[in-house]
């Protein structure tokens, strides 16, 4: 069975590519260049990250209350491989700014924003 982990393709790379990390009993191996997209689903082995990967993001929030309890992990081992990295927040059709405080605050809490500078 296949798994959630996303990587994308940059663009004339030749299509979607599968990423080399350890995710739960599977492994995938990545067939060219890519960008992940993952989230709290995903259990990320970065001792064994594929180094095709060129980037990550990762989803820090959803909706006006959730916040990735893996984020944190997820900025220092993209950090530690030297990855370009970002994350994302999950908007949903409630609360604007109640959305906009919570990504903000998550971003600050892992230190992405320090003293209102985007840090990534």
């Amino acid at each position: 069975m296949v798994n959630d982990l996303a990587c994308h393709s940059l663009p004339g790379a030749g299509g979607w590519a599968s990423v080399s990390a350890s995710v739960g009993e599977e492994t995938m191996i990545i067939k060219q260049p890519c960008l992940v997209d993952a989230s709290h689903w995903e259990i990320v082995d970065w001792n064994n990250f594929d180094p095709r990967v060129l980037g990550v993001i990762w989803k820090i929030t959803q909706g006006k209350y959730y916040i990735d309890p893996t984020c944190a992990s997820f900025w220092a081992g993209a950090g530690a491989l030297g990855l370009p990295r970002s994350v994302f927040h999950f908007f949903e059709p409630n609360d604007i700014s109640a959305q906009v405080e919570n990504f903000l605050t998550a971003c600050e809490d892992i230190g992405i924003i320090v003293s209102g500078r985007w840090m990534a």
